[in-house]
Protein backbone atom coordinates (compact mmCIF):
# COMPACT_ATOMS: atom_id res chain seq x y z
CA UNK A 1 0.00 0.00 0.00
CA UNK A 2 2.94 2.20 -0.92
CA UNK A 3 0.71 4.51 -3.24
CA UNK A 4 -0.65 7.60 -3.37
CA UNK A 5 -4.10 6.62 -4.91
CA UNK A 6 -5.69 4.92 -1.88
CA UNK A 7 -4.62 7.78 0.69
CA UNK A 8 -6.06 10.75 -2.09
CA UNK A 9 -9.34 8.71 -2.53
CA UNK A 10 -9.62 8.58 1.83
CA UNK A 11 -8.78 12.77 1.37
CA UNK A 12 -11.13 13.54 -1.28
CA UNK A 13 -14.13 10.63 0.20
CA UNK A 14 -13.74 13.18 3.00
CA UNK A 15 -14.04 16.17 0.68
CA UNK A 16 -16.82 14.98 -0.85
CA UNK A 17 -19.14 14.23 2.87
CA UNK A 18 -18.23 17.68 3.65
CA UNK A 19 -19.87 19.27 0.58
CA UNK A 20 -22.67 16.96 0.95
CA UNK A 21 -22.74 17.85 4.54
CA UNK A 22 -22.70 21.74 3.98
CA UNK A 23 -25.43 21.22 1.12
CA UNK A 24 -27.69 18.83 2.63
CA UNK A 25 -27.99 18.41 6.05
CA UNK A 26 -29.45 20.86 8.97
CA UNK A 27 -27.01 21.97 12.16
CA UNK A 28 -26.99 18.27 13.80
CA UNK A 29 -26.03 16.11 11.13
CA UNK A 30 -23.54 18.53 9.55
CA UNK A 31 -21.46 18.31 12.90
CA UNK A 32 -21.95 14.30 12.08
CA UNK A 33 -20.35 15.15 8.54
CA UNK A 34 -17.89 17.57 9.89
CA UNK A 35 -16.78 14.80 12.50
CA UNK A 36 -16.44 11.87 9.71
CA UNK A 37 -14.80 14.30 7.14
CA UNK A 38 -12.36 15.53 9.71
CA UNK A 39 -11.57 11.81 10.92
CA UNK A 40 -11.76 10.97 6.97
CA UNK A 41 -9.04 13.69 5.77
CA UNK A 42 -7.10 13.38 8.51
CA UNK A 43 -6.16 10.25 7.75
CA UNK A 44 -5.36 10.04 4.40
CA UNK A 45 -3.16 13.30 4.91
CA UNK A 46 -1.31 11.09 7.59
CA UNK A 47 -1.39 8.14 4.97
CA UNK A 48 0.11 10.60 1.91
CA UNK A 49 2.83 11.70 4.96
CA UNK A 50 3.88 8.40 5.77
CA UNK A 51 4.14 7.65 2.30
CA UNK A 52 6.20 10.28 1.39
CA UNK A 53 4.22 11.82 -0.81
CA UNK A 54 4.42 15.54 1.58
CA UNK A 55 4.34 17.76 -1.14
CA UNK A 56 0.89 16.46 -2.32
CA UNK A 57 -0.76 16.24 1.10
CA UNK A 58 0.34 19.91 1.97
CA UNK A 59 -1.53 20.74 -1.61
CA UNK A 60 -4.14 19.11 -0.73
CA UNK A 61 -4.41 20.89 2.66
CA UNK A 62 -4.16 24.55 1.08
CA UNK A 63 -6.94 23.65 -1.35
CA UNK A 64 -9.08 22.48 1.06
CA UNK A 65 -8.41 26.27 3.24
CA UNK A 66 -8.58 27.68 -0.11
CA UNK A 67 -12.41 26.21 -0.03
CA UNK A 68 -13.01 27.14 3.12
CA UNK A 69 -12.00 30.64 3.23
CA UNK A 70 -14.47 30.48 0.31
CA UNK A 71 -17.76 29.13 1.70
CA UNK A 72 -17.05 30.83 5.27
CA UNK A 73 -16.11 34.06 3.52
CA UNK A 74 -13.21 37.15 4.94
CA UNK A 75 -13.08 40.43 5.31
CA UNK A 76 -9.92 41.86 3.47
CA UNK A 77 -11.05 45.52 4.28
CA UNK A 78 -8.94 47.96 5.79
CA UNK A 79 -11.72 50.53 6.39
CA UNK A 80 -12.71 51.18 10.06
CA UNK A 81 -16.64 51.95 9.15
CA UNK A 82 -18.81 49.26 6.63
CA UNK A 83 -21.39 51.03 5.45
CA UNK A 84 -23.37 48.05 3.80
CA UNK A 85 -25.97 46.00 4.28
CA UNK A 86 -29.45 46.33 6.01
CA UNK A 87 -28.06 48.44 9.18
CA UNK A 88 -26.02 50.98 7.62
CA UNK A 89 -28.27 53.26 8.82
CA UNK A 90 -27.28 52.26 12.87
CA UNK A 91 -23.84 53.14 12.05
CA UNK A 92 -22.29 55.85 14.40
CA UNK A 93 -25.68 55.77 16.61
CA UNK A 94 -25.74 54.76 20.17
CA UNK A 95 -28.26 51.97 21.97
CA UNK A 96 -28.03 49.76 24.85
CA UNK A 97 -26.43 46.07 25.25
CA UNK A 98 -29.75 44.30 26.09
CA UNK A 99 -27.77 41.08 26.93
CA UNK A 100 -24.50 40.46 28.32
CA UNK A 101 -22.03 40.85 24.90
CA UNK A 102 -19.14 38.33 25.68
CA UNK A 103 -18.56 39.38 22.25
CA UNK A 104 -22.15 38.15 21.04
CA UNK A 105 -25.56 39.40 22.11
CA UNK A 106 -28.20 41.91 21.32
CA UNK A 107 -28.59 45.49 21.51
CA UNK A 108 -31.46 47.90 21.22
CA UNK A 109 -30.84 50.88 18.85
CA UNK A 110 -33.24 53.25 18.08
CA UNK A 111 -35.85 51.07 18.99
CA UNK A 112 -35.00 48.25 17.60
CA UNK A 113 -33.18 45.18 18.72
CA UNK A 114 -30.02 44.07 16.84
CA UNK A 115 -27.64 41.41 16.65
CA UNK A 116 -24.48 42.15 18.22
CA UNK A 117 -20.70 41.50 18.19
CA UNK A 118 -18.38 43.49 19.99
CA UNK A 119 -14.34 43.88 19.04
CA UNK A 120 -12.54 43.38 22.24
CA UNK A 121 -14.17 44.07 25.70
CA UNK A 122 -16.94 42.39 27.06
CA UNK A 123 -20.26 44.58 27.62
CA UNK A 124 -22.83 44.20 30.84
CA UNK A 125 -26.50 44.37 30.30
CA UNK A 126 -27.82 47.77 30.23
CA UNK A 127 -24.66 49.70 29.26
CA UNK A 128 -24.62 52.28 26.57
CA UNK A 129 -22.68 50.99 23.02
CA UNK A 130 -22.41 52.79 20.28
CA UNK A 131 -22.41 50.79 16.38
CA UNK A 132 -18.89 50.97 14.95
CA UNK A 133 -19.22 48.92 11.86
CA UNK A 134 -22.29 47.29 10.06
CA UNK A 135 -22.19 43.69 8.44
CA UNK A 136 -25.19 41.59 7.12
CA UNK A 137 -26.50 40.12 9.90
CA UNK A 138 -25.41 42.08 12.83
CA UNK A 139 -23.38 45.28 14.19
CA UNK A 140 -20.52 45.86 15.70
CA UNK A 141 -20.69 47.74 18.76
CA UNK A 142 -18.05 49.41 21.29
CA UNK A 143 -18.62 50.59 24.81
CA UNK A 144 -19.53 54.63 24.60
CA UNK A 145 -19.69 56.88 27.25
CA UNK A 146 -21.01 59.71 26.24
CA UNK A 147 -19.87 63.21 27.37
Amino acid sequence: MNSWLYPTTVFFSAFVVWILGILFFKKRAFTVCLFISSFLGLTGLAMLFFNGYGALAITLLCIVFFLLLLHVGFDISFSKAKTQGPFASYLHKEGIATTYLDPKGEVEVGGQKIAAITEGLMVAKGMKIRVIRCANKYVVVEKWESE
